[in-house]
């Protein structure tokens, strides 16, 4: 019974020293001092041992129920720093792994700007040698690699050069007539006696109104015998 009373009074871990002293022929003092496996916290060492004195049949009898209550009251103190202790385990762990993380951020935020400042510094000097696609190609490179604020000012930048790139290009010219265009008239070689219909719509194959239709009866007229040598063309 003694054992199986120990088993129930101790907790997982934890240890219990009995020390049994023979103080006379017949008293026995033995002193039971708990403490647990693991257990870093200096304030174990102040929890007094329970000691009790007796003649051995006074201690078979009465040590165990007068442990007891010592014994859960030391249980539960060394619980609580071994939880203590379990639960600044894990605050410094969390700690040196937000630390470990924000400086890899970091790391890689400074990576990151070295490579984009790079590609921009490379980009400056095309620009300077009138390379400005090469430049654009660099700049682009560079944005893969910037910040926010970064992309927006590369952003900028790039739009700058394709403008200066289209300068003078044909297709950045707008398709549509100038207002200052002035439409082109072909005189007739049969004059007034030509019966044409002005108001007749050109079609789709002469979009720039370069085909003249001649009347039927304006071709027996002497000035259009020879509108090859007469055509504008």
């Amino acid at each position: 019974m003694f054992f199986q009373n120990i088993h129930r009074m101790i907790g997982q871990d934890t240890d219990l020293i009995l020390t049994i002293r023979k103080t006379d022929n017949d008293t026995l003092t033995v002193a039971a001092h708990m403490t647990m496996k693991g257990l870093q916290d200096e304030a174990r060492h102040f929890i007094a041992p329970f000691t009790a004195s007796g003649t051995p049949q006074e201690l078979d009898k009465e040590f165990i129920p007068a442990m007891s209550e010592p014994a859960t009251r030391s249980q539960g103190l060394l619980m609580n720093m071994k939880h203590y202790e379990r639960q600044l385990e894990i605050a410094q762990a969390n700690s040196k792994a937000e630390k470990e993380r924000k400086d890899k951020e970091a790391r890689e935020l400074r990576e990151r700007q070295q490579k984009s400042d790079k590609y921009r510094k490379k980009a400056e000097e095309q620009i300077a040698a009138g390379k400005l696609s090469e430049a654009i190609t660099n700049l682009r490179q560079a944005r893969l690699y910037a910040s926010e604020a970064g992309k927006k000012t590369l952003d900028e930048q790039i739009g700058s050069l394709r403008a200066r790139m289209s300068q003078g290009s044909l297709f950045t010219m707008t398709t549509g007539t100038s207002s200052s265009a002035r439409p082109i008239t072909i005189a007739h070689p049969c004059g007034e006696d030509c019966d044409t219909d002005d108001g007749e719509e050109k079609t789709d194959d002469d979009p720039y109104g370069e085909i003249v239709d001649f009347p039927e009866e304006c071709r027996e007229k002497d000035p259009c015998q020879n509108m090859n040598s007469q055509t504008l063309f």
